[in-house]
């Protein structure tokens, strides 16, 4: 049995994460994300990269993709002072993890996410998710209603 004190914790947790999420702003981040991830996905040069390109680097990649991303969610929704921060993460984390998602299955549709190389797979993964997390966030924020 809990006390009062958990229940109140919890709560708070769950209160400042809930974020409203609207079946059109998922329609629009995946639509903008699969615009370029089929074409990078597709590219042989993405294939090769993610063999040779040593992890510092698609770290490097990965961050960057963040990185400018929450830079124009920011310039974007939250130049207002007082904005909400959890909708700033939000908006970021659903912007890369759906592309990124996206970007995964399309590479094994493809048949290109090595399964048995789980490095690799995750390198092609963050390659391809580089320009889709960019095209799923700029299609977001063509939105009126945002």
């Amino acid at each position: 049995m809990h006390d009062n004190g958990d229940s109140d914790l919890i709560d708070g947790i769950v209160e400042e994460f809930n974020v409203e999420v609207r079946a059109e702003d998922i329609a629009q981040m995946i639509i903008g994300a699969s615009s370029l991830a089929i074409p990078v996905a597709t590219a042989e040069e993405i294939w090769q990269l993610s063999e040779q390109l040593p992890w510092p680097k698609i770290a490097g990649i990965a961050f960057a993709s963040l990185f400018v991303i929450s830079l124009f969610v920011h310039f974007v929704y939250h130049r207002t002072p007082g904005a909400p921060r959890k909708h700033f993460y939000a908006r970021v984390i659903m912007s890369y993890g759906l592309a990124a998602i996206i970007s995964a299955v399309i590479l094994f549709l493809f048949q290109k996410l090595p399964l048995d190389e789980p490095g690799v797979a995750l390198a092609r993964v963050v390659l391809v998710t580089f320009p889709a997390c960019f095209a799923a966030t700029v299609v977001d924020s063509l939105n009126p209603g945002n």
